[in-house]
């Protein structure tokens, strides 16, 4: 009787062993199951998950930047084994690395679905690059942009100025550059832009409507 309890004990220690041997692996799958492919997006674009979902894309040297598309043609099977080796990466790091790596990539998810929402408030992306490029926080990323125009380039509508391959590329460039921010310039760069944008279409509304307000200290 104690040899088969003792035989019952190791097995049901085998079994959690491995139901508990790749926690990032089920925790991956788990964040799969509940946004899709979307997952990947912020995987593909941060630096340090980037090359391993690379990997597995055969063709991608006739993408421009990450194409929805043409991702969910890749086999169910390939976007498991992304998740497996990341998952077994994720688990070398431990501790504080691990919990910076999650982190980066929720912030980078946050910042990017906030940048969307700006830019479909304003409701065009040339414009909402204007008014990124003329805040304090962001100007710094569109050297990115200045560095591949003239040296006379005028930047004052460097919005109209993007290319669709261009434009594909700066949006997680311009998430990226405020990932790596300090955190507390986030909120404020958002609130900036939004007051912008706001201002924008009020002004456009009193436009459409025929307003003429009066000038300050004029006789109504």
């Amino acid at each position: 009787m104690k040899t088969r309890f003792t035989a019952l004990l190791i097995f049901f220690c085998s079994l959690a062993g491995v139901l508990h041997a790749h926690p990032q692996v089920e925790h991956l799958k788990e964040a799969y199951k509940a946004q899709g492919d979307a997952l990947f997006i912020p995987l593909y674009w941060l630096p340090e998950t980037r090359q391993t979902v690379l990997k597995h894309i055969p063709d991608h040297q006739n993408w421009v930047g990450f194409e929805m598309g043409l991702w969910k043609k890749l086999m169910e099977e390939e976007k498991l084994l992304v998740i497996e080796e990341l998952g077994s990466e994720f688990e070398r790091l431990g501790g504080a690395k691990l919990d910076t790596t999650w982190k980066r990539i929720n912030d980078w998810q946050h910042i990017s679905a906030q940048l969307s929402l700006l830019a479909a408030f304003l409701d065009q992306d040339e414009g909402f690059l204007d008014l990124a490029y003329g805040d304090p926080a962001l100007r710094p990323a569109f050297k990115w942009i200045t560095d591949r125009r003239r040296a006379d380039f005028d930047t004052k509508h460097i919005g109209s100025t993007f290319s669709s391959g261009e434009m594909a590329t700066f949006y997680p460039h311009l998430t990226e550059h405020l990932l790596n921010a300090a955190e507390h310039e986030r909120p404020a760069c958002f609130s900036r832009l939004f007051a912008r944008i706001a201002e924008i279409k009020s002004a456009k509304a009193d436009h459409g409507s025929g307003a003429n307000p009066a000038k300050p200290g004029a006789t109504p």
